[in-house]
């Protein structure tokens, strides 16, 4: 029966589906698709109609609350006094264990004890705080004595110094003269001029004058000039004189009055006088100053080494006899008159000044004076020749009892010709350091080292010396010097007085060709000089 009745709902339900499929695939009419379109577009409306109150109603996010104020801490009380544990009782020992010695730990003491349990009720102590590392100070090693010495040595050459001395003292300086003459010997000392009674001991004089001869020397200085000095940089003017004459006396002289009955000798005369004008320039290249001077010049004498030699014999008969040449150059020819005697247009040289501030303290300079550039061309020659018997053959006897029957025959023949020859001034060049130990100008140390040549005589001199400045307020200087220059010992000192506007000079030495008697007073070197300006 059931399986009737499943059967026949089957069927029904088949039927249906039938024809729910051909209305379905049954062709639609135009009143259908319309009613279908608009169910369609109602649909959608009411969708997007439905949207703004779906928004309406979802939740909003709530504020955020202002954080409530944290309450202050409550002051943490003092901890209370741990009380001091109680003394542990010693365990019994155990029966049957050996017993372990008195300074031995025990196997309690090696075990680590569990770290305390922190509760809820327990105060919270705050761990110490952890040092932070730190390398152990290591200390310093001590400075050696040299390294100390050679620091200190540094410091004090290298701190800067308080100096003026590149500060021109005047603007404008009008150096009005300077003059310097010097007289000398090594044979007469002042102590044998300056007595009442004046006495010649010809052994003492001749042990004096020693191998080299009896030596006579002067030289002379003259000197102008303007200058306009700055702080970096200047220029100026001068013009001036200087001159020399050397004279050299045999020893051999002496000999003839001490009784020598035979010698010989030679005399010799050299010396020049020159007369300059030019113009100098400096300025500075930072720690550098250099100051160049070019000079025209001409000699007004030159007198070239010139030897005259003699020959005495006394043993038979006198005779003395005499033969050499001197010889003189002039920028003039004396045979001429007028315009016509000047034939010499002079020569021109150079002197270059340079200096460099090593330290603060301490300068370093090298002055090279009279570099040639075009020599002075001279053509008048003035010459002296003998060549004489001065005595010839005369009786000692005849002599000494009438004087007056002596006959000397001296008659130099003199003449004037025309011979060239180039003339340069002596040259030289020296090295000097300047110390101010003070690094002020108060005291400044200038030692000095170098060489001259001289051309009128040939020789060549080493110069070498120590000068000593002394600077009060700019207003007094004080100078102290010794050396060796030009071949001349000179030790002097100088005073200058500076009132700004105008300048006073004054110098003194003791001056000889011979070391021992420049001390003893035999030469005389003075000198002066007068500068105004603003």
């Amino acid at each position: 029966m059931s399986r009737v009745c499943n059967v026949k709902r089957f069927q029904n339900h088949a039927r249906l589906a039938r024809r729910q499929f051909v209305l379905e695939q049954a062709p639609l009419t135009a009143k259908r698709r319309a009613v279908r379109l608009a169910i369609r577009l109602g649909g959608i409306l009411l969708f997007f109609s439905a949207l703004p109150l779906a928004a309406q109603s979802l939740p909003l996010e709530a504020p955020i609350p202002a954080e409530a104020p944290i309450p202050a801490e409550a002051p943490i009380p003092a901890e209370a006094p741990i009380p001091p544990e109680a003394p542990i009782p010693p365990e019994a020992p155990l029966p049957f264990a050996e017993t372990a010695p008195e300074n031995a730990a025990s196997p309690q003491d090696a075990e680590v004890a569990p770290p305390p349990t922190v509760t809820a009720d327990s105060e919270y102590v705050e761990p110490p705080e952890e040092e932070a590392f730190s390398p152990p100070a290591v200390a310093p090693e001590p400075e050696s004595l040299p390294r100390k010495a050679g620091n200190a040595l540094y410091r004090y050459f290298s701190a800067p110094g308080e100096t003026r001395r590149r500060e021109p003292l005047r603007r404008f300086d009008w150096e009005l003269f300077a003059v310097n003459v010097s007289v000398m010997n090594n044979f007469v000392g002042a102590s044998d001029i300056l007595r009442e009674t004046i006495k010649i001991n010809v052994t003492e004089l001749a042990s004096r004058v020693g191998e080299e001869g009896m030596r006579f020397n002067t030289d002379i200085l003259f000197r102008s000039a303007m200058h306009f000095n700055g702080d970096a940089k200047g220029f100026g003017l001068f013009t001036g004189m200087d001159g020399r004459l050397d004279m050299v006396v045999p020893d051999t002289l002496f000999a003839i009055m001490n009784g020598n009955t035979r010698t010989s000798g030679t005399f010799s005369v050299s010396g020049a006088i020159f007369a300059e004008a030019g113009f100098h320039r400096y300025f500075d290249l930072k720690k550098w100053r250099v100051d160049i001077r070019p000079a025209w010049f001409i000699p007004l004498v030159y007198i070239p080494r010139s030897d005259v030699e003699f020959t005495f014999d006394s043993e038979d008969s006198l005779n003395l006899g005499s033969f050499g040449t001197a010889t003189a150059y002039l920028p003039v020819n004396l045979n001429e008159s007028g315009a016509a005697m000047v034939n010499n247009f002079g020569g021109f040289d150079f002197s270059v000044a340079v200096e460099y501030a090593l330290f603060p303290i301490l300068d370093v300079g090298l002055d090279v004076v009279h570099i040639p550039f075009m020599p002075s061309r001279l053509s008048n020659k003035v010459q002296a020749s003998i060549d004489d018997n001065i005595i010839d053959d005369a009786s000692v006897i005849d002599i000494m009892q009438d004087p007056d029957s002596l006959s000397l025959n001296f008659s130099p023949d003199y003449a004037r010709e025309s011979a060239e020859i180039y003339v340069t001034r002596p040259f030289s060049m020296n090295m000097w350091l300047l110390y101010r130990p003070f690094r002020t100008d108060f005291l400044g140390v200038k030692p000095h080292i170098g060489f001259t040549t001289n051309t009128p005589s040939g020789n060549t001199y080493l110069n070498i010396g120590l000068e000593l400045e002394f600077n009060v307020g700019r207003i007094f200087f004080f100078t102290a010097r010794s050396g060796w220059d030009d071949g001349i010992w000179r030790h002097g000192a100088g005073l200058g007085i500076n009132l700004r506007v105008f300048q006073l000079n004054i110098e003194a030495a003791l001056a000889s060709l011979d070391y021992l008697a420049s001390w003893s007073g035999r030469g005389l070197s003075v000198g002066t000089g007068i500068h105004v300006g603003f």
